[in-house]
């Protein structure tokens, strides 16, 4: 059978052909003659899934959950007998693909979690690495520059809640809140000079 490559929908990186994935259960398709049934290896290991060809390819599933992030090596072969230990084809060319479901939690080094008078707008500030960044209220985008990111946000509750939430190239997504206390208004303000 011909090499199999992660289909669309499970090939969650930047693009849908480059082979990073947050998929623990990936689905894989290739060509096949018809009715050979083909099998799927993981770093040379049977998985034990396999499908009857049909129309010329194969749409595979792993179903037991690959578990650890990083890179796995898949191959498939094809039984055309129906009995893996007899009339079993080569192994296909193998194709490299990459796991990632780990994303660290967001941390905010300012304002402080239970900050009290805390004037809007309020710069939030935190370490990264190169995650996408998103700080609520306002959904305001933050860029990742030499491991830090920073930006101003609006708040009008008291007390409010500011969300900074990392999503990484394969869509994992990681959230992290903290509560601050706004500076209360002054009841009576002093009347400005004339």
């Amino acid at each position: 059978p011909g090499t199999p490559d992660l289909i669309s929908a499970s090939d969650t990186g930047s693009s849908d052909t480059d082979d990073f994935t947050n998929d623990t259960t990936p689905t894989f398709t290739g060509t096949c003659r018809d009715d050979e049934e083909v099998y799927l290896k993981i770093n040379d290991v049977e998985t034990g899934d396999y499908v009857t060809c049909s129309s010329s390819s194969y749409t595979l599933t792993v179903t037991d959950a690959l578990t650890t992030d990083g890179p796995y090596q898949v191959s498939a072969f094809a039984s055309s007998s129906g009995l893996i230990s007899s009339g079993v084809s080569a192994d296909s060319v193998y194709d490299i693909f990459e796991i990632y479901t780990v994303l660290p939690t967001p941390n905010i080094f300012s304002p402080l979690d239970g900050a009290t008078d805390v004037v809007s707008p309020v710069t939030v500030t935190g370490s990264c690495t190169s995650e996408e960044i998103l700080i609520n209220p306002g959904a305001v985008a933050a860029t990742c520059t030499d491991s830090a990111y920073s930006a101003d946000i609006t708040f009008s509750t008291s007390p409010a809640t500011i969300t900074v939430t990392f999503t990484d190239f394969v869509g994992n997504a990681s959230s992290t809140s903290i509560v601050i206390n706004p500076a209360a208004e002054d009841p009576d303000p002093e009347p400005e000079p004339d």
